[in-house]
């Protein structure tokens, strides 16, 4: 089932198109997404809770919905919008259409839409808010819509566990303590994977808390939100840190940054897609990263902490990695893929702390 929908943003400018899903009206920030494929899984990141999507891909839908590729249980952008969405998906492992899961999540995916017109005014102009709503709503009801819009303050409690749960793995040779703030869940099992138990906690825990767990490390996993909203979760890791190996993912890493007197700030448009590339400092190499981070680390900010630039941004020179080698921290901004050095420093770390090197 179709229905007539726009999106309007908050500069003035409106796309009109053709609604699937949820026939809802979304009001939020309005970000991009380069990725040629994976749409399950950025339906499912929590880094897009409460986000309007933009696909730049121009066919979405083709693969339908595969049960495995969840990264969380419910899809946490509020609208996607797209160029050409396909009902018709030719996969034998589909179990049901995007349009049929974001109805049961009550989101609207908006098509038909010019999204490399829609894309490059939000690259030149920065990421805004906008509003996908039916297209009899006048724009003057629009635009009174999103200035009456007010962000989600630290999504993280919204998004994170509310107990701690365990993933066991086989013949485990490490306990480790995941800090959700919106944890994927291939961070899980690529941990699993590198023969760690993971004890999964809320966002919420206190250190004391933390350290009762006597975990071999500590991983504090990506999420959505302004990291310097998480006061507690800075707090908690001036605590813990120099006394467990210490590794951040995305979010998890600004969190890291701003606990050792770091600044971090929004970017312009952010970075949100699987082909960013990321230079390695110490050798040069240049690998493509999956990555979403509305926020970065400054860099001046570094010069007055003992953090170490371990990767930078190819096209822009952002922040992509930090570490220090004396307290065992290393953080990076983007998705670890499952055999990536993430893994492996974090297991050499806790080898240094077992054998007090």
């Amino acid at each position: 089932m179709s229905y007539s929908k726009k999106l309007v943003l908050e500069n003035g400018v409106v796309f009109e198109g053709i609604g699937y899903g949820a026939d809802v009206e979304a009001v939020g920030e309005v970000l991009i997404n380069t990725s040629m494929v994976g749409y399950q899984e950025v339906a499912s990141d929590s880094v897009y809770y409460e986000k309007i999507v933009v696909m730049t891909y121009p066919l979405i839908g083709s693969y339908g919905i595969n049960c495995d590729y969840d990264e969380t249980k419910k899809i946490k952008p509020i609208a996607f919008v797209v160029r050409d969405y396909n009902d018709q998906p030719s996969n034998f492992r589909s179990i049901k259409t995007l349009a049929e899961l974001s109805e049961e999540n009550g989101v609207s995916i908006l098509s038909d839409v010019d999204t490399r017109y829609l894309t490059t005014i939000l690259r030149d102009q920065g990421t805004m808010l906008g509003i996908v709503t039916n297209t009899n709503n006048s724009n003057e009801y629009c635009m009174s819509k999103i200035k009456e819009y007010k962000e989600t303050f630290k999504p993280t409690s919204k998004v994170s566990v509310k107990k701690k749960w365990v993933s066991k793995t086989e013949n485990p040779k490490y306990d480790v303590a995941l800090i959700d703030l919106g944890t994927t869940s291939f961070l899980v099992s690529a941990l699993n994977n590198n023969r760690c138990n993971v004890t999964i906690v809320p966002a919420s825990i206190r250190a004391e808390e933390l350290m009762a767990l006597n975990p071999d490390g500590v991983i504090l996993s990506n999420g959505p939100g302004n990291p310097e909203d998480n006061i507690e979760l800075i707090d908690l890791v001036k605590k813990i840190q120099g006394k467990f190996p210490l590794n951040g993912v995305s979010l998890g890493m600004q969190v890291i940054a701003l606990a050792n007197n770091a600044k971090t700030r929004k970017m312009k448009l952010g970075h949100f897609g699987c082909n960013v590339p990321v230079r390695e400092i110490a050798t040069g190499k240049i690998k493509i990263t999956t990555q979403n981070s509305a926020y970065e680390v400054i860099e001046e900010s570094l010069a007055k902490t003992d953090l170490e630039v371990v990767f930078k941004n190819v096209l822009d020179t952002t922040i992509q990695g930090i570490k220090n080698n004396k307290k065992l921290v290393y953080a990076i901004q983007y998705y670890p893929e499952d055999s990536d050095d993430f893994y492996g420093i974090f297991i050499e770390n806790i080898k240094k702390q077992q054998q007090g090197v």
